[in-house]
């Protein structure tokens, strides 16, 4: 039997950021999906399901917390994690009871997501 790694999906309009979290991830072991618009995440989750959906809170047309909660009514999409570029402006304990399983300032990307990404997957498989 084959493992196949978790899946990650990066929601994430600046395509040099979207860039930096994915080869993050993918060194770390991910099957990472990179897209810049929401829309494109809600057609993908509809095709496949993702363990992990990263997402940027500042997204065209909706933010990152809509597109959340969107993707957990329609399902195919697991824990999400929200990356804010301003943290002075987000409610995070708001975030947090609409379901994201974490908040992570851009300041705290470097060091977070990937042990994020894993304890949101650890969450996954606790759950199911």
């Amino acid at each position: 039997m084959m493992f196949e790694p978790p899946t990650v999906l990066i929601v994430e309009p600046d395509r040099l950021i979207r860039d930096s979290l994915a080869r993050r991830l993918c060194q770390a072991g991910y099957s990472v999906t990179e897209l810049c618009h929401p829309r494109q995440a809600l057609a993908a989750t509809s095709e496949r399901s993702y363990d992990v959906v990263v997402s940027a809170r500042e997204l065209p047309e909706i933010d990152g917390l809509a597109l959340m909660e969107q993707l957990q009514r329609r399902g195919g999409a697991g824990q999400c994690v929200i990356i804010t570029r301003d943290e002075s402006e987000f409610d995070v304990p708001t975030a947090l009871d609409r379901g994201a399983f974490a908040v992570l300032p851009w300041s705290q990307v470097p060091r977070k997501l990937t042990a994020t990404v894993r304890d949101a997957i650890e969450a996954s498989v606790e759950v199911a």
